[in-house]
């Protein structure tokens, strides 16, 4: 088994990328700052509440994607090395799709793996 001297860093890992989030955002409170509307059940009777969030703070968990049987310097490589790529194409082809621009084909394709990924992404599957 690999050493876990260095203990990794600890990532909040958007299975909703902050990007695609803020496309939410609204100006909010005394201050408008950017928040993204959320809804949730809250309270023993379980009612449905409405609130205001940045979108750093919502849709994520700490470490969901680390691997932990690999050396600690390596361990975020799903978000480092994967998902970033993945989410940084997505947001240049989402900006050319919302100014009505046409995609080539590896845009599409790179879109679709982005779209997929939404879904496989989730911590409902972990």
């Amino acid at each position: 088994f690999p050493s876990h001297d260095k203990v990794p860093k600890t990532m909040k890992s958007h299975w909703i990328p902050q990007f695609y989030l803020a496309n939410w955002e609204i100006e909010y409170g005394k201050k408008n700052e950017k928040r993204v509307p959320t809804w949730g059940r809250v309270g023993p009777d379980r009612k449905i509440h409405k609130s205001h969030q940045p979108s750093a703070s919502i849709c994520y968990m700490d470490n969901l994607y680390l691997l932990e049987l690999i050396h600690a310097e390596n361990q975020q490589t799903i978000e480092t090395d994967y998902l970033k790529k993945l989410d940084d194409r997505a947001a240049k082809t989402i900006s050319k799709i919302l100014n009505g621009e046409n995609l080539s084909l590896e845009e599409r394709v790179n879109f679709a793996r982005y779209l997929y990924n939404l879904h496989v992404r989730h911590p409902r599957l972990y």
